[in-house]
């Protein structure tokens, strides 16, 4: 299956989360790095890492669109999406971008079907059934 997908854009995170839960349970850092393989140094670089602006921008907006498909029950497509992000936070994404991410959370719109409103009415006039399913002639030209 492949590697869970994160908005981080570290490759090891998954490994550096189980060496910091390891290390709170009592073992040392060093023989959790040579059991994993992971240098120490980049065990303490992922540690002390600052989130970039980017990364940050991407779990506000991910946290945006699960409100927003929350609040209108599933039913916004990226396009609209877009829309409501952008009016009502006066931003200026693109649908791309907003696509990528509501790909990245699962979020899909539900489909809704269109709703036909026609109304019944009975004709102004009936002819009279004249045939009465007798549609076989003896001679052509007859059952006009």
């Amino acid at each position: 299956m492949g590697p869970e997908k994160t908005l981080t854009k570290v490759r090891l995170q998954d490994t550096y989360d189980t060496i910091d839960y390891y290390r709170l349970q009592g073992y040392s850092v060093v023989e959790l790095c040579n059991e994993f393989d992971v240098s120490r140094s980049g065990y303490y670089k992922n540690k002390n890492r600052v989130k970039p602006n980017k990364e940050k921008q991407d779990e506000v907006l991910c946290s945006l669109i699960n409100d927003y498909n929350t609040t209108y029950d599933g039913i916004l497509g990226y396009r609209r999406m877009t829309m409501f992000i952008n009016k009502f936070n006066q931003t200026s994404y693109s649908e791309g971008y907003i696509h990528r991410l509501m790909r990245f959370t699962g979020i899909k719109a539900r489909i809704r079907r269109k709703k036909v409103n026609r109304k019944r009415t009975k004709p102004d006039y009936i002819q009279e059934n004249i045939l009465a399913r007798d549609f076989k002639s003896t001679k052509p030209n007859q059952k006009w």
